[in-house]
């Protein structure tokens, strides 16, 4: 299983940042800040439970690009593509679980093993802290992401559970074993700051690829004998 802790971003914050994000950003963000970033936040946050849940109809709802994550659809009639889609994504939630056991993840434009590796969607904290246009109807947006390991109460797994912590370099997985005890010292993420493309199409807005910020992420050093 993956640990994760924390609470997702509330959309009373997006509302009441939203003016102060317009003025700092000028009067050419009006259009997509003020009207539009509880929006944002909205169409990002069901992005994450697409991918955490599997759920190829709404990513295909909310992606710019779904098909990216599965090939080129070529002649597929829509429901074929959707077929093909969860087909994908079952493919790539395989991957990702057997990187995660390898103790080394390979992140991808998408964006899909990112959100799964930090646990999004499923406990952690995040919110948006900035955003800015790219282009004609394009925004980026960027992610602060609180992973909190200290913070977890572990008392109530079972002694054998293996847990996985988000390590450095970028990628880096631990997995100890509850209840091994074995001595270890580890650089642990303790905060991430992670970039979203959207774009406007047809009336809203959707995810055009979610990557790591520039920023350096927050670690720490971690020794527990778990």
């Amino acid at each position: 299983m993956f640990v994760g802790w924390g609470i997702r971003s509330q959309d009373r914050w997006a509302a009441a940042s939203a003016a102060v994000l317009c003025v700092v950003l000028g009067v050419s963000l009006a259009t997509v800040c003020c009207s539009s970033r509880s929006e944002m936040d909205q169409v990002i946050d069901r992005y994450i439970r697409a991918v955490q849940n599997l759920d190829a109809p709404r990513l295909a709802e909310v992606s710019a690009v779904p098909m990216a994550v599965e090939g080129e659809p070529g002649d597929r009639s829509p429901d074929q593509r959707l077929q093909l889609l969860e087909t994908r994504l079952d493919q790539r939630f395989k991957a990702h679980r057997e990187q995660r056991d390898s103790g080394h993840l390979e992140f991808e434009p998408d964006g899909l093993i990112l959100i799964q590796a930090l646990g999004l969607g499923r406990g952690t904290y995040y919110e948006t802290v900035t955003s800015r246009r790219t282009g004609p109807g394009r925004v980026e947006l960027i992610q602060e992401v609180r992973l909190a390991y200290g913070s977890i109460d572990l008392s109530r797994l079972p002694r054998g559970t293996t847990i996985y912590l988000m390590g450095m370099p970028l990628g880096k997985v631990y997995h100890p074993v509850l209840g091994a005890g074995e001595a270890a010292a580890r650089q642990l993420l303790e905060r991430i700051w992670l970039r979203w493309d959207l774009v406007r199409r047809q009336g809203a807005w959707r995810v055009a690829g979610l990557t790591v910020a520039d920023r350096p992420p927050e670690i720490y050093n971690d020794t527990t004998r778990y």
